[in-house]
């Protein structure tokens, strides 16, 4: 689901997700002296669907172990080869990846 809507594998030829900011967490901003606090927003997932369309949705992570709740939409995305399983492992990591058939 993303904002509601249910999103359909199946319709998707590719996903790529970015997960690395959370909340909380301390960034460096080179503009300013100041190191400043993240508010987690910097995560995205990229969807090309098969009609041509592409949908890019940012969103927040709370914490730094947020990204493990995406970790059964990933494996779903690996079981149809809608991204690799190498790119499921820097995501996730490789002990959260479902086994391979």
């Amino acid at each position: 689901m993303i904002n509601d809507e249910e999103i359909d594998l199946d319709s998707i030829i590719s996903v790529d997700l970015a997960l690395n900011d959370f909340s909380g967490q301390k960034a460096i901003y080179y503009h300013s002296l100041e190191c400043r606090i993240s508010q987690g927003v910097n995560n995205y997932i990229l969807l090309d669907y098969k009609n041509g369309n592409s949908k890019k949705t940012f969103f927040r992570m709370q914490s730094k172990n947020s990204y493990l709740l995406l970790a059964d939409f990933i494996n779903s995305a690996v079981a149809k080869n809608k991204i690799s399983r190498l790119r499921a492992e820097e995501l996730i990591g490789k002990q959260n990846l479902t086994s391979q058939n």
